[in-house]
């Protein structure tokens, strides 16, 4: 937008200018040629009137006499000419040639008693005369003819464009500043409100934007820091109410667990089926007031992301679970080059694979195998977690990250559905993005977690074939 107001800016200013400079210019120029035709004429004037006397008494040597110092001191080229368009007087930088030739018909009309003018091109400068008959009407003896160079003229005009032009760069100049000191005014607060919106965008609560700049965008700015303050207020209200409900209900579900499990000791066989349901409901219960109180921390923390070694969070959470997915008979296993870096929350990505494996693990048959593997892209560092169990369809795979939501089989039934939404919130925190994609050859399910790389990560480049889940 500061771009497109300045250009604006700059080309309203060119055409004012040219607009203005242009005739001005034209004008100047008109006036100046006309100033020195003006004095041409005057002076045409005078020597026709002096030549009348020398003519009517044929003294041509007195004509010359003062033609020559007349020309000598005016600078000027003086030519007199006879009615018949003889030249009898030829002094200085005259036309006579053009005007016996081509100027012919401008003799004529100076004998019919006009006073023409013009420019005579010729090797070096050109000649401005103005022609001026000696007496009048059919008496004329002959035509005065004045020249002098264009040269002075040409000089001055030159000089007015170039003043012409300082001005208007001067004042192309004192624009530009201006306009920058107006989009510095006007632009400023439009560009910190963007970045207020970015801010929140991003999931910074706390920011505001500076109220600054003209009446009409402070008051936008205002009601902008107003919104954002309400904003702020019901999210952490909300925060506030899921933690509080979360850690509130821990207490009384411990406590009707272990009631439970007295009760089972010393129920009757009839009863015994039905409180150990009772048991397995509380403490599914119980996971799931932790995934709230969980998912609440991790959406109230706001927390600095930092360059962490992904290779080696992997490697560190596959040798954790390693135990348990033998319990399970599953295979655990993990494909990372060496020192892959990526820009992410410490600690974050710990708990988002525990997560993905914990469910890999969840639906794997025995005797199969999940692999985790890092594979650095041109924009991510993908961290892909692949088993082999039933998979989701595409429906399901949308819906996988929403609250509370698990699929309609025994498989997972025991799960919480809070997972893969303390997943998303932590890798949305750290600046990532993940989604579930169907393993390879259409079997199992293949979580991909995408993280933005560090700018100073230095790892080993592997081509895809190397690093193909089998």
């Amino acid at each position: 937008m500061r771009r497109r107001f300045l250009l604006s800016f700059f080309v309203f200013t060119v055409l004012v200018l040219v607009g203005l400079e242009l005739p001005l210019g034209t004008v100047y120029r008109q006036r100046e040629r006309q100033t020195v035709i003006d004095g041409l004429e005057r002076d045409a004037t005078a020597v026709s009137a002096i030549a009348l006397d020398d003519l009517e008494h044929g003294d041509l040597a007195s004509l010359r006499t003062f033609s020559d110092r007349f020309g000598g001191h005016e600078g000027e080229g003086v030519t007199i000419f006879d009615n018949a368009g003889r030249v009898l007087v030829a002094v200085g930088r005259t036309p006579s040639g053009a005007i016996r030739s081509d100027l012919s018909a401008e003799l004529r009309r100076a004998l019919a008693g006009a006073k023409p003018s013009g420019i005579v091109h010729r090797p070096g400068p050109d000649l401005l005369y103005v022609a001026s008959p000696i007496g009048t009407g059919r008496s004329a003896l002959g035509v005065t003819v004045i020249a002098a160079p264009t040269s002075d003229l040409e000089q001055r005009i030159q000089r007015n464009w170039v003043q012409l032009g300082v001005v208007g760069v001067v004042v192309l100049a004192a624009s530009i500043g201006l306009a920058l000191l107006l989009a510095r005014s006007l632009l400023r607060p439009l560009s910190e409100l963007e970045d207020a919106v970015a801010g929140l965008q991003a999931g910074d609560l706390d920011t505001r934007a500076a109220t600054s700049g003209p009446p009409e965008l402070a008051s936008v700015l205002r009601r902008f820091n107003t919104m954002a303050d309400r904003l702020q207020e019901l999210v952490e209200a909300q925060q506030a109410f899921v933690a509080d409900a979360s850690h509130q209900l821990r207490t009384p579900l411990t406590a009707l667990r272990l009631r439970l499990e007295t009760l089972d000791s010393d129920a009757a066989a009839a009863d015994h089926v039905e409180v150990e349901a009772a048991i397995a409901e509380a403490h599914r219960l119980s996971r799931l007031v932790d995934g709230l109180l969980a998912l609440a921390k991790v959406e109230a923390s706001k927390p600095a992301r930092s360059a962490i070694d992904v290779s080696a969070v992997v490697d560190d959470r596959v040798q954790a679970w390693a135990p348990l997915a033998e319990e399970h008979g599953v295979t655990l296993r993990s494909r990372a080059p060496q020192s892959l870096r990526a820009l992410a929350v410490p600690g974050f990505m710990e708990q988002a694979l525990d997560n993905l494996i914990d469910n890999a693990l969840e639906v794997s048959p025995d005797g199969s195998a999940v692999e985790i593997s890092v594979r650095p892209t041109a924009s991510w560092v993908e961290i892909h977690v692949v088993d082999e169990g039933p998979g989701l369809s595409p429906a399901e795979r949308d819906r996988a990250f929403d609250r509370f939501w698990r699929q309609d089989s025994s498989v997972r039934a025991q799960g919480t559905g809070l997972g893969l939404s303390i997943v998303r919130q932590l890798v949305r925190v750290s600046g990532g993005e993940v989604e579930l994609l169907a393993g390879h050859r259409g079997a199992g399910l293949d979580a991909v977690v995408r993280l933005e790389p560090s700018p100073a990560r230095t790892s080993r480049v592997l081509d895809d074939q190397d690093l193909a889940v089998p």
